[in-house]
């Protein structure tokens, strides 16, 4: 193998753990609601639930001591990094930002119709550790749904999951 080559794979694999990195640390933001750039056990449930693991709340804890290095009752970034890139050495299908984005909207679309109701959106923001009041529930569909017709299409759910990525 020339060095050319060797060089150009290297350079290759380097990048794809760069983009890997920033989407864990994307993910990281995601859960870490109160944005003190830490993971605690209630935010590790919804990042597990998030990856479709369903634990119960012995599996969360056990998951936590397991994470948690330094033994703050806290998960940091780079502890959460480490169990992300085993979860996903372990389950190949190494997700880009819009098979991530298209995987989020799967988990929020339950009936597969192409369309998220409020209905799904309780459902799943409950399940992500953030129960919503009536009023918020309206307000983000409101906020999603740009063509005014009561559901959140894909191209919708896009849009404002970037612009809260960006927000960030």
């Amino acid at each position: 193998m020339s060095t050319k080559t060797t060089k150009s794979t290297k350079t290759k694999q380097s990048r794809k753990t760069t983009d890997l990195d920033k989407e864990i640390d994307e993910l990281f933001k995601v859960f870490d609601k109160n944005g003190d750039k830490s993971i605690t056990a209630s935010e590790l449930g919804a990042a597990m639930r998030f990856l479709n693991l369903n634990p119960t709340k012995k599996e969360i804890a056990d998951t936590m001591k397991l994470l948690d290095v330094n033994n703050d009752n806290k998960i940091q970034k780079d502890e959460f990094r480490k169990f992300l890139k085993n979860y996903l050495k372990e389950n190949p299908e190494v997700l880009t930002q819009e098979e991530s984005i298209r995987a989020a909207f799967k988990v929020f679309d339950r009936d597969g119709n192409g369309y998220i109701d409020g209905k799904e959106l309780k459902v799943a923001m409950t399940k992500l550790g953030e129960a919503l009041t009536d009023k918020e529930l309206g307000e983000m569909m409101r906020d999603a749904d740009a063509n005014g017709d009561g559901k959140i299409d894909y191209n919708e759910f896009v849009k404002i999951w970037t612009e809260t990525e960006k927000a960030k």
